[in-house]
C-alpha cells in the first residue's frame, strides 16, 4: 500500500538521520538541512527531532500522502516541530542543460538512496555557486544510464557530470562510479570521508561525507 510504511524504511531512516546527525556540528550556520529527494520525508523527520533548533527543507516531486501523514501525526506529539520542517515540490533534474536547482546556502545537504544519476544531481546542486557540506548514500548504479530519459528534457546531457566521462565511469561499477564522485568532490575543494550504517538494514550502505574544506570540523 502506497501509504504504509516497510519497517525496513523505520529503521533506514533513523540510522541515516543518525550519521547525518553525528557528522553535523551545533553552530547556526551548519545546523540546517536540506533533504534531498525525500521520500516519505522519514530522515528529515528524525533529524528535526534529534535536535530543537534544526530546520529542515524536504524536497521531492511530489508530497506523498504517506509523507503528509507521517508529518501530520508527529507534528501532533511535538507541536514545535512543525514549524521547523518545509516541503518544497521540486524535480532535482533541471530541464535542459540549465543550472541546478537552488538549495539554500547555510545548509547541509542530505540525500538519503537517490537512484542512479539523481545522486549526481545532489553533487551538481550541493556544490553549485557555494560549497555545502553534503551526505550521500547512493544506491542504483545503472550500466548504461540514460540521461535523455525525460521528454520535457531533451537537451540534457552529460555535461552535468563530468566525473562520469559521459557514463564511460559507470561500465566499470559501482566502485568506480562512487571513486570518481570523491575525486571529483576533492579536487573543488571539499575533505571527503567515507562511514556506513549497519549493512543488515541495506546493502546500500555506504555514505560519502563531503565537508568544504574551510569548513571547521568538530
Amino acid at each position: 500500500m502506497p501509504d504504509k510504511m516497510k519497517h525496513k524504511e523505520l529503521f533506514e531512516g533513523f540510522s541515516v538521520a543518525r550519521l547525518v546527525h553525528r557528522h553535523t556540528w551545533p553552530t547556526a550556520q551548519h545546523l540546517d538541512i536540506v533533504d534531498l529527494c525525500a521520500g516519505c520525508g522519514l530522515v528529515g523527520l528524525f533529524l528535526a527531532l534529534m535536535h530543537s533548533q534544526r530546520k529542515v527543507l524536504a524536497m521531492d516531486r511530489c508530497q506523498s500522502r504517506l509523507a503528509a501523514q507521517l508529518h501530520k501525526q508527529v507534528a501532533s506529539r511535538f507541536h514545535k516541530v512543525q514549524e521547523r520542517i518545509h516541503w518544497k515540490t521540486a524535480d532535482l533534474r533541471p530541464v535542459g542543460p540549465a543550472d541546478p536547482v537552488a538549495l539554500p546556502t547555510e545548509s547541509v545537504v542530505v540525500a538519503c538512496h537517490a537512484c542512479g544519476l539523481l545522486s549526481d544531481e545532489a553533487i551538481a546542486a550541493a556544490s553549485f555557486q557555494t560549497l555545502r557540506p553534503m551526505i550521500l548514500l547512493p544506491c542504483c548504479y545503472p550500466f548504461k544510464p540514460k540521461v535523455n530519459a525525460r521528454q520535457n528534457a531533451p537537451s540534457f546531457s552529460w555535461d552535468r557530470f563530468p566525473w562520469l566521462e559521459r557514463g564511460a565511469v559507470n561500465k566499470a561499477g559501482r566502485e568506480a562510479v562512487d571513486a570518481a564522485r570523491i575525486s571529483f568532490l576533492e579536487r573543488i575543494g571539499y575533505t571527503v570521508s567515507i562511514d556506513f550504517i549497519d549493512q543488515q538494514i541495506t546493502p546500500h550502505n555506504k555514505a560519502i561525507v563531503a565537508i568544504p574544506d574551510a569548513t571547521m570540523h568538530l
